[in-house]
C-alpha cells in the first residue's frame, strides 16, 4: 500500500521486572520486520485494586524509572526516521495460505492433524525465510483482485512469488499468478499442487503447477529456489547464515538504510528473554548487492561512524562485532559523507574492582511487605493467618459476588453492607519513628497499632495515588500489633499493605523482621542486605583518584534493575544499560573525583507475584498472584536487585 505506518502492540505481560534491555530488544526485532509504530502496554491511569496485576509495568510515574524511558523512546524515533522512508526493497511475495487453515477447521476430534500440519508448516516457512535472510511479504488472496496492477501487488514488484503447501487458491489468484509468470515472475510451488479452487475440490491450479518451480517443503529446498530473490546476506564467524538475526532494507531517495537487529537465541539471549549478563560479540560478514559507502547511524546516541567495508564484485561486504541486545542502522550512501569519529588517544594506567562496602542513598524509604495476617469477617471469630488475596477471594465466594476481577463497570455500586478485619504482627530488632503505613482505601479503613488509634490523615502515597499513607506511632522493639478493618462490598479489594521507614528488613523464610538500616552495602542483590521488598533507586558512591589529567572507564556488567545512570562529581555522564555496559568517561582533571552510580529499581519486590513457585512464567496477569498447590509457596519469591558485580574502574592518562 506504500503507507509508512505499520502498527504493532508490544511489552504485554511482561511484568515489573522486565528492563530496559528487554524493551529495546522487543522493539527492535519488531522494528527489523517492519514496525514503526510501537503501541506500548501499557501506562495505569491508577494501581487500585485488581488494575495493578495487568502487566507489564506501566511506563509512568509507578515506576521508578519511568523519567529515563527517553533512552528507549529516542532510539526507536531514530530508528524509525529511517524506517519510515522510502520503499522496503523486497522481491519475495509468499501467498498466506489463511484460506487453506479455514476450510481445514472443523471438530477438533476431526481436524487437529491437518490445521496442526498446516500451522506447523506455515511458521516454518516464516522461519526458514526471515532466519535466512530472504525478506518477503505475505500476500492476502482476498484484497489481490483490487490491488494487483499487471505483475505489480499494490505498491510492490516482486521477482518470485511462493504458495506454501496451500490446499486451496482463489481463481482470482490463479489468474494472477499466471501472467505473474507471462511477465518472467518465477513462481515457486512448496509441495502438493493445491487439490481445491475457491474451496471446492477442483484441478483449477493443475495447469499453472505442472509449469512453474515445484520444490519439496524444506528449508534447503527454499532457499536454493530463492537465492537468486536474495537482497542481503548476513553471515556469521564460522560462515554459516547468521539466523539470530533479522534485517529491514530500504530505498531511499539518495540512499538505502538497512537495520539489523538480534531477534533469536543469541547466546541465550532472546526478546522473550534477554540473556543479561555476560557480553557477547560475534563479527558479522554482511553482503549487499551494488557498491555503497556504509556509515553506521548509532540511534542510542545520535551519532554516526564509519566502518569497515570493502567492494567486491560488485557487491558492499561489511565487517561488524555484533554484541547481544546489539541492532545496527546503517546507511548506505553513493557517496562519502566523512563521517569518521576520531576519539581522543588516552593510556590505560590502572585496572581495578571496587571489592568493598561503599556508601549509598535511597530515593524512597524502606519497605516492609505486610501480605499474610490473621482475619476475621464481620463479627466473626479471629482466623489462623493467610495471604490477603486468598482472604478477600475466600469471602466473595461465601457472598455468591463476582470474581475479584470482574470489570468494576460490571459491578454495581452499592454501600458495603460487610467489613474485613486483617491483624499483622510486626517484628522489630530496634525503635523507629516516623513510619508510615501505607494502604488502600486509607480514609475509610479503622487502623489501630498497639491499641492506639491511627487518624485517617493522609500524608501521601506510596508508588500510586491510591495507595494512601499514613503517619505510625513508635514501632517499638519486639512484636507490634497492626490491626485494620475496611468496609466490605462487591467493589471492594482487600490489597496488601506496607510500613515504610528509615529501617532495614531481613527474611527467614515467611517471617520478617524490622532492623537497623545498613550504613554501607556491598556489590550483590540488596534484598539481603536489609532491602528485601524495596522497589526504588539505590545511589552507590566511591571515590576514584586520577594521577594526571585524563579519562575513567566504569563498566558495570551485571545488575539487576532497568538501568544504571553515572554521575561524577554531581555531574551526569550516561547511561549504562546494555552490552558491553561500559561507559568512558573523558577530560577528567587530575585528582579525586566521587562517581555515583544509581540502580533505577522495580516494584516486582514490593508489589509482584511473591508466592509463585514456578519461575518460568512467562504470562503476568492476575493468575500469576493466584496460584494453587506446588505453585503456591508462603515463603517470599524475592528476585535480585542491584548492582551484583563490583564495577570495574579503568583509569587513563593523557
Amino acid at each position: 500500500y506504500g503507507k509508512e505506518g505499520f502498527m504493532s502492540e508490544l511489552y504485554g505481560v511482561t511484568n515489573w521486572d522486565f528492563d530496559f534491555r528487554g524493551h529495546k530488544m522487543q522493539g527492535d526485532w519488531q522494528a527489523a520486520l517492519g514496525v514503526t509504530v510501537r503501541v506500548p502496554h501499557l501506562a495505569w491511569q491508577s494501581m487500585k485494586g485488581e488494575a495493578k496485576r495487568d502487566y507489564p509495568a506501566s511506563i509512568g510515574y509507578q515506576s521508578p524509572w519511568y523519567k529515563e524511558y527517553s533512552f528507549v523512546e529516542d532510539h526507536f524515533a531514530r530508528v524509525n526516521t529511517a524506517l519510515t522512508r522510502g520503499m522496503p526493497i523486497v522481491k519475495i511475495g509468499v501467498i498466506h495460505p489463511i484460506e487453506s487453515y479455514w476450510i481445514s477447521s472443523g471438530p477438533v476430534s476431526q481436524t487437529t492433524a491437518v490445521v496442526r500440519a498446516l500451522e506447523d508448516n506455515f511458521d516454518n516457512v516464516t522461519s526458514w525465510l526471515i532466519s535466512n535472510h530472504l525478506d518477503f511479504d505475505f500476500i492476502c488472496e482476498s484484497t489481490l483482485p483490487a490491488i494487483q496492477n499487471g505483475s505489480k501487488v499494490g505498491k510492490m514488484q516482486y521477482d518470485t512469488i511462493v504458495i506454501p503447501g496451500c490446499i486451496t487458491l482463489r481463481t482470482s489468484t490463479i489468474e494472477f499468478l499466471d501472467n505473474f509468470a507471462k511477465s518472467g515472475g518465477k513462481v515457486v510451488f512448496m509441495g502438493d499442487c493445491p487439490t481445491h479452487t475457491d474451496g471446492i475440490r477442483s484441478d483449477g491450479c493443475r495447469a499453472l503447477f505442472e509449469k512453474s518451480n515445484v520444490i519439496s517443503f524444506d528449508s534447503a529446498s527454499l532457499q536454493s529456489a530463492l537465492e537468486s530473490s536474495r537482497n542481503v546476506r548476513i553471515i556469521n564467524s564460522i560462515g554459516n547464515n547468521e539466523t539470530r538475526v533479522l534485517y529491514n532494507y530500504r530505498q531511499d531517495n539518495d540512499c538505502r538504510w538497512l537495520f539489523i537487529a538480534c531477534g533469536g537465541e543469541f547466546g541465550g539471549e532472546t526478546h522473550a528473554n534477554p540473556q543479561r549478563d555476560v557480553t557477547k560479540y560475534d563479527t558479522l560478514t554482511i553482503t549487499v548487492d551494488g557498491e555503497f559507502i556504509p556509515t553506521e547511524y548509532d540511534t542510542l546516541f545520535g551519532k554516526t561512524k564509519s566502518m569497515d567495508y570493502e567492494h567486491k564484485n560488485g557487491k558492499t561486504v561489511i565487517k561488524y562485532p555484533f554484541i547481544v541486545c546489539d541492532s545496527i542502522l546503517i546507511k548506505l550512501a553513493y557517496n562519502d559523507e566523512n563521517t569518521e569519529f576520531v576519539q581522543k588517544e588516552y593510556k590505560l594506567v590502572k585496572g581495578y574492582e571496587i571489592k568493598k562496602t561503599v556508601d549509598y542513598t535511597l530515593s524512597e524509604p524502606n519497605v516492609l511487605l505486610l501480605d499474610m495476617a490473621e482475619y476475621k469477617y464481620d463479627n466473626g471469630q479471629w482466623q489462623e493467618s493467610e495471604e490477603i488475596l486468598r482472604i478477600s477471594r475466600n469471602f466473595r465466594e461465601s457472598l455468591n459476588f463476582k470474581s475479584d476481577q470482574t470489570q468494576p463497570y460490571a459491578v454495581e455500586i452499592n454501600p458495603p453492607e460487610h467489613t474485613v478485619s486483617l491483624r499483622f504482627v510486626v517484628k522489630s530488632d530496634i525503635n523507629i519513628e516516623n513510619a508510615l503505613l501505607a494502604v488502600e482505601d486509607a480514609d475509610v479503613a479503622e487502623i489501630f497499632f498497639n491499641g492506639e488509634r491511627v487518624e485517617n490523615n493522609i500524608t501521601g502515597y506510596f508508588t500510586d495515588e491510591s495507595i494512601g499513607t499514613l503517619m505510625l506511632p513508635v514501632i517499638r522493639e519486639g512484636n507490634n500489633l497492626l490491626e485494620i478493618t475496611f468496609p466490605y462490598g462487591e467493589r471492594t479489594n482487600i490489597e496488601w499493605c506496607y510500613i515504610l521507614g528509615d529501617f532495614g528488613v531481613q527474611v527467614f523464610g515467611c517471617e520478617k523482621v524490622l532492623t537497623k538500616r545498613p550504613e554501607k552495602i556491598g556489590f550483590g542483590s540488596v534484598t539481603s542486605q536489609g532491602f528485601a521488598f524495596y522497589g526504588a533507586n539505590i545511589s552507590y558512591s566511591f571515590d576514584i583518584e586520577l594521577e594526571n589529567d585524563g579519562a575513567a572507564e566504569i563498566e558495570a556488567s551485571y545488575y539487576r534493575g532497568a538501568l544504571i545512570t553515572v554521575d561524577v562529581d554531581g555531574e551526569r555522564y550516561g547511561r549504562i544499560v546494555l552490552a558491553p555496559y561500559k561507559l568512558f568517561i573523558d577530560d577528567l582533571a587530575k585528582g579525586k573525583h566521587k562517581v555515583t552510580l544509581t540502580l533505577f529499581g522495580n516494584r516486582h519486590n514490593s508489589f509482584g507475584a511473591m508466592h509463585l513457585v514456578n519461575e518460568g512464567e512467562m504470562w503476568f496477569g492476575p493468575k500469576a498472584w493466584r496460584t494453587d498447590g506446588d505453585n503456591w509457596c508462603y515463603e517470599y519469591r524475592l528476585r535480585p536487585m542491584g548492582i551484583l558485580k563490583s564495577p570495574v574502574i579503568r583509569l587513563y592518562s593523557e
